[in-house]
């Protein structure tokens, strides 16, 4: 949803959350519109709301109470078929290589997740963060090129 999230507008104060409208299940589109677009909003009427007067909550499937824990996210990550099958649009040199630096004992979990970050081309570079907030200037405040990866890691 963040990359609909129309943060452009300035004649509406954005809420904390945007949900139902008190006492009903019909989604407030005061909020939505203006936030996300009608497009969305289209979207998100397409949604059936669950039938019952009991709390609104998040329910994880895969666990037997509805909640989801680390071991329980663990486990669906952990089968056979998902190691198998690799994440869609990753190139299979990366999965390759994630592979062996999460198998591997010796490095350092936040040096583990520093690597999926930069493979993933999941790191908050200055033109990653400027298609998200346009007021963020996409270029390096060093040199001025565009801040990416391959300029910070390689480049500069």
């Amino acid at each position: 949803m963040h990359d609909r999230l129309n943060l452009e507008q300035n004649e509406y104060q954005i809420p904390n959350k945007v949900s139902w409208i008190t006492n009903s299940k019909m989604w407030d589109t005061g909020k939505i519109i203006p936030l996300f677009g009608e497009q969305t909003l289209n979207t998100l009427l397409q949604i059936h709301p669950v039938a019952g007067n009991g709390p609104d909550i998040l329910c994880w499937k895969p666990a037997s109470n509805g909640k989801c824990f680390a071991k329980s996210a663990y486990k669906v990550l952990a089968t056979e078929e998902t190691i198998s099958r690799p994440p869609a649009g990753v190139p299979l040199q990366v999965v390759q290589i994630l592979r062996k630096v999460w198998a591997n004992k010796t490095i350092q979990p936040r040096v583990k997740t520093f690597a999926w970050r930069l493979l993933r081309l999941a790191l908050g570079t200055a033109s990653r963060v400027h298609r998200i907030v346009s007021a963020i200037n996409e270029n390096c405040s060093g040199c001025g090129n565009l801040e990416d990866e391959k300029h910070l890691f390689f480049l500069v």
